[in-house]
């Protein structure tokens, strides 16, 4: 099945406009094993992806955000929100907000959502966030990572906290809770499993500039009138934000970022007036997420993605080094998780000590059941 895009006009217009709190809360939810393609026997329609869109829409508005468009595959439904980005998978669920969102007053809702498919409970959670830069204006119950905890283990009693890094520098939060269970899928898991984000600060003034949306008129004159409209026919008509989207992610090198080798991903972008930008590409069964803030005195921008290092045609590091270049981060944190006796980990760990015009701050391993968790943080010399 080819890609399908679905745009929500009405949201699009409505949340046309800037944003403040950058950093994301970023929570992760596994209900089974990945499933093979092979069983399903054609049906795109699955666990998860059988859930209706009214359906996420309440669970969404719990969390105070709504839909601007959705792109699908056979394997995935990318939700680009007006805060970040929801991906939904036959077998888990990556839900990504910032702002003032309340992301984990939707975990309720959430869980019944996969219950009436099936799922009792998860077997893998992950609830992660960087440090907030304005953590006073956060609504509960995300007031303190120490709330969120408390209010995790309603839920997940077994689960482990953890603060990676110093706390009076950049820093990042885990949740985490594994059930017994999941051991019985470990070995299904793909050797080349990683998800890699990298959280940007301080970005340079001349990349930061190219999150500022311009005028229809300048892509009209830049692109032709027929950049504005739909590839087919029977797609529905892009929005002022989506069609300022994919200008500016073919200007500031985002398409680029997030495109695979074999150039068959696809990109759904918006960006925010008068500033702002928001994507998600979607390849198979993986994807890639860009959020930015540009304003000078809080500029952000995150990159997350799942994509294999023989889907992208590059090593990590040098995506890595993609996405920091991409948006002239002046300081940097990144998160890696990687399935363990990854071939390439030590080698790649040895290049993270040593990263041109950065100083490495803290570099940090931690062991979890199949996976190995990498975090390091730089700042520019």
């Amino acid at each position: 099945m080819s890609p399908i895009l679905v745009v929500d006009q009405e949201n699009a217009q409505e949340f046309n406009s800037s944003s403040f709190e950058g950093p994301e809360k970023l929570l992760e939810l596994w209900f089974s094993a990945p499933f093979n393609p092979g069983s399903l026997n054609g049906n795109t329609k699955f666990g998860l992806k059988n859930v209706s869109r009214d359906l996420w829409d309440d669970m969404l508005s719990r969390a105070q955000c709504k839909v601007l468009s959705v792109v699908s595959s056979n394997e995935v439904d990318a939700y680009l929100l007006s805060e970040s980005s929801m991906f939904v998978f036959p077998h888990k669920i990556i839900l990504k907000t910032c702002g003032t969102t309340t992301l984990l007053a939707s975990l309720p809702r959430l869980l019944e959502i996969a219950s009436s498919v099936g799922f009792t409970h998860p077997l893998r959670t992950f609830y992660s966030r960087k440090n907030f830069l304005y953590p006073e204006r956060q609504l509960a119950p995300h007031t303190s990572w120490n709330d969120e905890v408390r209010y995790l283990q309603l839920f997940f009693p077994k689960g482990s906290s953890y603060v990676v890094g110093p706390t009076n520098k950049n820093h990042w939060y885990l949740f985490s809770d594994v059930a017994d269970e999941s051991d019985l899928f470990e070995s299904s898991l793909d050797p080349e499993d990683e998800t890699l984000e990298v959280l940007m600060t301080n970005m340079s003034p001349e990349r930061s500039l190219q999150f500022y949306a311009p005028s229809l008129d300048v892509v009209h004159q830049s692109k032709g009138e027929d950049y504005m409209k739909p590839q087919n026919s029977d797609q529905p008509l892009l929005s002022t934000g989506h069609i300022l989207g994919t200008y500016m992610a073919e200007l500031s090198g985002v398409k680029e970022l997030c495109s695979t080798k074999d150039g068959k991903s696809v990109l759904d972008a918006f960006q925010f007036e008068p500033i702002g930008f928001s994507s998600n590409m979607i390849y198979k069964d993986r994807y890639a997420t860009i959020h930015v803030t540009p304003q000078d005195h809080c500029s952000y921008a995150s990159f997350e993605t799942n994509v294999s290092k023989t889907q992208f045609g590059r090593s990590t590091m040098e995506t890595i080094e993609k996405a920091v270049k991409t948006f002239g981060a002046g300081n940097f944190s990144l998160t890696l998780f990687q399935a363990k006796g990854s071939a390439h980990e030590k080698q790649l760990y040895e290049k993270l000590k040593h990263f041109e015009s950065y100083k490495r701050e803290e570099f940090i391993v931690y062991d979890f059941p199949g996976y190995e968790l990498v975090f390091a943080s730089f700042s520019s010399v």
